[in-house]
Order: C-alpha cells, then sequence, then structure tokens
C-alpha cells in the first residue's frame, strides 16, 4: 500500500495546533513536488494514506534523515517560519513522499505514533 510518512521531532516543542499546522504544511510540499513522487498518482487518486509519527530526540530525527537520504527515498524538511511559536524559522519534521510501505519498514516501524500526550 501507498503512503505517506510525517515525522516530528520531539525535541521541537510546539503545541498541538501548532503541529496541526505544520502537517499542512508537509501535505503542501507533497502537492507541489508530486512531479518528482513516482507514486504520487496512485496514492492521490485512491486511500491517501497518511501515517504521523514521532522521532523522540533530534539524534534519532537526524539518523531517519541519514537512512532517508541513503535509499534515496524522497522527503521534504518541514520549516516553521518562526512568527508565532519559534520566533525563529525551525525544522520542525519531515514529510516522506508517498511511497509502497514495504520499502521503508526499516527505517520508521521503531517510531510511535503521535498521541497527544506527547505535545502536552
Amino acid at each position: 500500500m501507498i503512503k505517506a510518512y510525517w515525522i516530528f521531532n520531539r525535541s521541537v516543542q510546539m503545541s498541538i495546533p501548532k503541529m496541526i499546522i505544520q502537517a499542512c504544511h508537509g501535505t503542501d510540499l507533497i502537492h507541489e513536488h508530486r512531479h518528482l513522487i513516482r507514486d504520487y498518482r496512485n496514492w492521490s487518486c485512491k486511500h491517501r494514506r497518511k501515517i504521523f509519527l514521532i522521532a523522540q530526540n533530534d539524534e534519532i530525527f537526524n539518523k531517519i534523515i541519514d537512512k532517508l537520504k541513503e535509499k534515496e527515498i524522497i522527503f521534504f524538511k518541514i520549516f516553521d517560519m518562526g512568527f508565532t511559536e519559534f520566533f525563529q524559522m525551525t525544522c520542525t519534521g519531515i514529510v516522506i513522499a508517498p511511497i509502497d510501505e514495504e520499502k521503508i519498514p526499516g527505517i520508521v516501524k521503531h517510531l510511535p505514533t503521535i498521541k497527544d500526550r506527547d505535545f502536552i
């Protein structure tokens, strides 16, 4: 199944509303770069599966980025411009472009899904 994955960095303290907006920015990035994403049409015309995960710290977050680069998996960094909560440009997470879930299990399998308690 084709899925897109959002991974937020727990080290970046943000409110739940801020995280929701950051997820929207990630969705925008997918649509804006659809010409680069092989599975975009299949994903966008069918189920549009979205998985939201949390990296518990900077080290885990950066290791995931390194693995994605190593495997040449398309992803986009999500940046907050710093107008409300961070007051400087901050990388809040990444979005992995829609991809067959079997191509990335080792990279994201160990990450927990986001729960309300992660941001309270």
